[in-house]
């Protein structure tokens, strides 16, 4: 939603621009994120604390009436609670007993080391899946030789699919398990990028930028029906309970080091020789984020187990 909502505004933006107003787009655009933190803050004071939190610190009735809260009507109607929260109970004695204190160092000794292989992986997979691309769709498509309105309106299209994904997402979670729905994920945006790579590398047409941005609009519709959401999951599923919220961060951390340095490759790919710093790969930048996303789905396959049931 924010990035569909984000590329709205920035449309609107660019209208500005072309007209009369006193105050340039860009700054509009900058001015509008900031109303955001209020809503959030309101609904991080409502949400629930977490029942595991709670029963660890034997805030058991605490506990129940978030279970009732955050599940669907008549969920515990057949379900046995208390069951549910001596589950949770023995899972935490146990990973007490492994982990004691529960530190960094803890992360990285006993089935921990596996954990943690697991939570690096999955949150690498978000940036090397190949979507990097589309996040910078305007000026890949710019430098194809497309309008500045046609490049800006198409990537309305293009982040629209991340909301549509989502809610496909919603479906499939609850039908497949999340290794196959992550590795077939990564195996359909793999085909999308070489469908882009092979139509940057040659003559470019109507039909290649109408083509390219289809795959475009393919790979944000299918990450976010699959890879994308499912890290979140699948990183709050693998950590041990008392190692959750470091391991978690951690995975997180790792997350932000590969993104910062693909952040700053996408651009210089995509950017023409004219510009400052520009490789003027264009389409052909593809083949280097396919090559990423099979490493990836090579790691995948053979080391991340399913986290569902």
């Amino acid at each position: 939603m924010g990035s569909f909502i984000a590329s709205g505004v920035n449309r609107g933006a660019l209208a500005m621009d072309a007209g009369n107003s006193s105050l340039p787009g860009w700054k509009m655009a900058y001015i509008i994120q900031w109303i955001w933190p209020v809503p959030l803050l309101a609904a991080a004071f409502f949400a629930p604390e977490s029942p595991w939190w709670l029963i660890r610190h034997g805030k058991v009735d605490e506990a129940k009436r978030t279970l009732t809260r955050i599940a669907s009507p008549g969920y515990w109607d057949t379900r046995p609670m208390d069951a549910y929260i001596a589950v949770i109970k023995h899972t935490d004695d146990m990973e007490r007993a492994e982990s004691a204190k529960g530190s960094f160092r803890d992360m990285w000794r006993g089935s921990n080391l596996r954990r943690t292989e697991i939570e690096m992986g999955v949150w690498a997979m978000q940036v090397w899946s190949g979507t990097a691309m589309t996040a910078y769709a305007v000026q890949f498509f710019k430098s194809a030789g497309m309008s500045t309105d046609t490049a800006f309106n198409l990537n309305i299209v293009i982040t629209a699919m991340n909301l549509i994904g989502c809610m496909i997402e919603f479906v499939l979670i609850s039908k497949f398990g999340r290794r196959p729905l992550i590795l077939t994920g990564m195996a359909i945006l793999a085909s999308m990028l070489l469908v882009i790579g092979i139509l940057g590398s040659v003559t470019t047409t109507n039909s290649t930028l109408v083509g390219t941005g289809a795959a475009c609009a393919i790979i944000n519709l299918v990450y976010h029906g699959t890879v994308g959401p499912l890290t979140y999951t699948v990183a709050a599923e693998v950590p041990a309970s008392r190692l959750r919220a470091r391991t978690v961060a951690f995975g997180r951390a790792f997350y932000v080091i590969n993104y910062n340095a693909t952040s700053q490759l996408t651009p210089r790919m995509v950017a023409p020789k004219t510009n400052i710093g520009g490789w003027g790969w264009r389409g052909k930048a593809a083949f280097f984020w396919l090559g990423g996303n099979l490493l990836a789905t090579t790691w995948a396959y053979f080391r991340m187990p399913e986290t569902g049931g």
